[in-house]
């Protein structure tokens, strides 16, 4: 290796050294975060000795699952790994490299090939964060998805849903801005799960479980297990959180202290869109058409407030708004008029 080489791994293993000193010290600020970011994204070399020093601190333990391999292992699995960063080496620099720094720079290499092995759903691609980071999962309309999280969770959005994921190794937290999802949570007493929406949060270890955040109010419904359900005044300590258990639903108004308990039927009715499906007991009709609203382009609109208080029971196919409308023309002699190829407005039909 030339002596410009080493001048410039050592600048490099000197930042490396600082930015985890600071690391350890204190949480960053967002612009530190976004300049380390930046800093570790621009060469597989910042990876590496970045891990290096988080070794030689003490801070990365071994697996069983990798102590046993050889370094030339431990390289090769990375280096056939999708989701690994690829460290560039010279085999001809390395041949004439003394055998004390050679010997250094494969420790390094292997920690940090082990490393990303362990955490390869973290590092995808560049790496954007040693520590864990958040992870945004979004639904467009109409559009469902299945995902599991890096702790085997499973979750389900259904359209139009916006999540957060952000886990540490202390707590597993999804904030939801918008939307529904379903989820089966892995098992892990150490590390609490929790969703947490404008209204309130959902805390669970192991449990599967159905969360929707409306513009008025959340709804939480338990298919197995138990959760506890906090409104935003519970989670601030002026009331206690409610336990919800198998079969059971809860509702979370806006302001609201105490949440709502809704019939045992709920539980089925709030995961029928896994099917998409859509299960209506006695709800107003502005929330039955906008719950069509968001699986369809065509949309929707009532202009009057006594049509849009009408109660409806049914099971409709979320993808068949007609099912509806001509359940409403024929039924409860609503009059549709299309504004547009796009817009449809629900009247009251006139007597004359």
């Amino acid at each position: 290796m030339s002596d410009t080489s080493d001048v410039q791994l050592d600048a490099v293993t000197v930042q490396a050294t600082e930015w985890f000193a600071r690391m350890r010290e204190s949480e960053l600020s967002a612009e530190q975060r976004a300049e380390f970011d930046q800093w570790i994204a621009e060469s597989p070399v910042h990876v590496r000795e970045y891990l290096a020093a988080a070794q030689l601190w003490g801070t990365l333990h071994a697996s069983d699952d990798w102590t046993t391999q050889s370094t030339d292992e431990l390289v090769a699995q990375a280096r056939a790994s999708a989701n690994i960063v690829s460290f560039p080496t010279k085999m001809t620099a390395t041949e004439r490299e003394p055998a004390q720094r050679r010997s250094r720079r494969r420790a390094q290499l292997a920690i940090a090939a082990s490393v990303l092995v362990v955490l390869g759903a973290v590092f995808t691609g560049w790496m954007t964060g040693f520590r864990f980071g958040a992870q945004v999962l979004a639904t467009e309309r109409g559009e469902q998805r299945s995902t599991v999280l890096s702790d085997g969770s499973l979750v389900q959005l259904n359209t139009m849903t916006r999540i957060e994921v952000s886990f540490d190794a202390h707590a597993r937290r999804i904030h939801m801005s918008q939307g529904e999802a379903f989820f089966r949570v892995a098992h892990d007493t150490s590390r609490p799960f929790e969703v947490i929406t404008p209204f309130g949060v959902v805390r669970a270890v192991g449990t599967e479980f159905n969360v929707y955040s409306r513009a008025r109010d959340m709804r939480v419904a338990v298919v197995e297990g138990k959760v506890q359900v906090s409104s935003n005044e519970a989670s601030a300590g002026t009331a206690v959180p409610t336990l919800v258990g198998a079969r059971q639903s809860v509702e979370v108004a806006a302001g609201a202290v105490e949440t709502k308990a809704l019939p045992p039927s709920q539980t089925e009715l709030a995961t029928a869109w896994r099917q998409r499906r859509l299960a209506f007991e006695n709800e107003r009709l502005d929330a039955v058409v906008a719950e069509f609203n968001r699986y369809n382009r065509v949309s929707m609109r009532i202009d009057d407030a006594q049509l849009a208080a009408l109660q409806i029971n049914g099971v409709f196919d979320a993808d068949d708004p007609q099912a509806l409308l001509g359940y409403l023309q024929r039924v409860q002699r609503v009059v549709v008029a299309a504004d547009s190829a796009q817009q449809l407005t629900l009247k009251r039909e006139i007597n004359r």
